[in-house]
C-alpha cells in the first residue's frame, strides 16, 4: 500500500502541471504535513527547515509543466531507482 505522503506528493505534482512524480514532490508534502515529524526532525538536527522549503518551492517551479489532457502519475527516473 503507497505511503500517504508518497500520494500526496504525487497529488501536488499533478496539481502543479506535472505529470512525473519527483521525489522532490514527496518532500514537500512531508515537509507541510505537520503530524510526519520531518520538518521537526530536520530542525532539530539544525537544518534551517524554511530556507529548505523556500529552494524546494524554486525548484518545484522550475520544472517544466505539462499542459492538456490529465493522465497517470509516472515515476521519475530519480523515482524509479530508489
Amino acid at each position: 500500500m503507497p505511503n500517504s505522503n508518497a500520494l500526496a506528493g504525487s497529488e501536488f505534482g499533478v496539481g502543479c502541471g506535472q505529470q512525473l512524480s519527483e521525489a522532490g514532490f514527496v518532500l514537500k508534502a512531508l515537509l507541510d504535513d505537520q503530524n510526519s515529524g520531518t520538518a521537526a526532525l530536520l530542525a532539530h538536527a539544525g537544518v534551517n527547515v524554511p530556507q529548505v522549503k523556500q529552494r524546494l518551492q524554486q525548484h518545484l517551479n522550475s520544472l517544466p509543466k505539462v499542459s492538456g489532457q490529465g493522465g497517470d502519475i509516472l515515476p521519475s527516473r530519480e523515482c524509479r531507482r530508489c
